[in-house]
């Protein structure tokens, strides 16, 4: 990853999304990525909406395109590091 690189984890925190966990999600992966001194290569983002509201809350990653539904704020820093380290491996699609 060049230092240009970043890595964005975009999160729902709309309306059913957010009352599910999501903004719990943001808050604590925003904080776990600052205290780890990643925040430079690794962004999470909120997102108001993917339209998937039934099974929220939902998070993207980009730039590989993975979509996780259902993601348990309870398990939020398990979550987030199965997330980095499907990030860090290399991508079969390259």
């Amino acid at each position: 990853m060049t230092s240009e690189s970043r890595d964005y984890i975009f999160v729902c925190t709309g309306p059913t999304c957010g009352e599910r966990g999501g903004k719990l999600l943001l808050r604590a992966w925003k904080d776990s990525l600052v205290e780890r001194g990643e925040w430079v290569t690794r962004r999470v983002v909120p997102v108001q909406c993917f339209g998937e509201c039934a099974t929220g809350p939902n998070v993207c990653v980009h730039p590989r395109g993975e979509f996780h539904a259902a993601v348990d704020a309870r398990e939020a820093e398990t979550v987030l590091e199965r997330l980095v380290a499907a990030i860090d491996a290399p991508n079969p699609a390259e």
